[in-house]
């Protein structure tokens, strides 16, 4: 997570020299969502946080291909009981910073 993190940063100030790996780029947060184990909340949250920041910026693009798993929960939260948790947390954190 924390490399994922640094890329984000990346993508950031070195947008140009990035743009090349666009694809691959989305293609391994996919991977990194489907592999996650369902137990690991704190660890997904981290990855959904990372994917907002990555989707922020012009390398959307690259997640356009990849909408249908961003769409699957079993991709985005892996179980019904992370779901709940995931957007609990989600909103209530944007709620109290609006």
């Amino acid at each position: 997570m924390k490399t994922l993190s640094f890329l984000t940063y990346l993508l950031r100030g070195f947008a140009e020299m990035m743009r090349p790996h666009e694809a691959d780029i989305s293609r391994s947060v996919i991977a990194l969502m489907r592999s996650c184990p369902g137990e690991s909340a704190a660890t997904r949250k981290e990855l959904l946080v990372a994917t907002r920041h990555i989707i922020a910026t012009d390398f959307r693009r690259g997640f356009f291909e990849h909408v249908d798993a961003l769409l699957d929960e079993r991709v985005l939260t892996s179980t019904p009981l992370l779901l709940v948790f995931f957007f609990f947390s989600f909103f209530k954190s944007h709620l109290s910073s609006a």
